[in-house]
């Protein structure tokens, strides 16, 4: 049995069938990491929209940011680097 252990920022509001497709690709991959796009919650409507295909990184100030992903890919789940 694959063990994996799962982080969540307290902003985060997962719904139903989230972790599945995850979960296949760390099974495929046990050296892999899977990150899931998280969508936009509008703070005053509630309203979900899809979040722009973005990687996370911090800047030299120690800033978290979200940077576009620069090239197009095949498709949203190949891995990026």
């Amino acid at each position: 049995m694959l063990q994996v252990l799962i982080f969540l920022d307290s902003h985060c509001e997962v719904n139903v069938g989230w972790l599945e497709p995850l979960l296949s690709h760390v099974h495929s991959d046990r050296h892999g990491v899977a990150i899931p796009i998280i969508d936009i919650i509008n703070p005053d409507s509630f309203a979900v929209q899809p979040s722009p295909l973005v990687k996370g990184g911090f800047n030299w100030g120690l800033f978290y940011r979200w940077d576009p992903v620069p090239i197009r890919r095949k498709d949203d789940i190949s891995p990026i680097k």
